[in-house]
């Protein structure tokens, strides 16, 4: 008989309160985001027992989503894919 190892579930959510669009970066492998004013951000991740680690830049932020290198990504509830084509607007 097995044991049976369940991988615990992080989820980290925040919301852009700035009057700018920020520019969001998602590693391991990393993928960028747009998060506009008022947008909510989540982060579901399997961290494996390490923190998400988060890093903030003038602009942006990088965030470590623990161990998990596609962490599941929701704006505004909505599941979204990497967006390495929106232009920030100069600030």
């Amino acid at each position: 008989m097995g044991w049976l190892r369940r991988r615990a579930r992080t989820t980290l959510s925040f919301e852009n309160a700035t009057s700018a669009a920020l520019e969001i970066m998602i590693e391991i492998i990393p993928h960028r985001y747009v998060l506009r004013p008022g947008d909510r951000m989540e982060i579901d991740a399997e961290t494996q027992g390490v923190p998400f680690s988060l890093a903030a830049y003038d602009g942006g932020m990088q965030i470590y989503a623990g161990n998990d290198v596609e962490p599941k990504v929701l704006i505004n509830g909505k599941p979204v894919e990497p967006d390495w084509d929106t232009p920030l607007e100069a600030p």
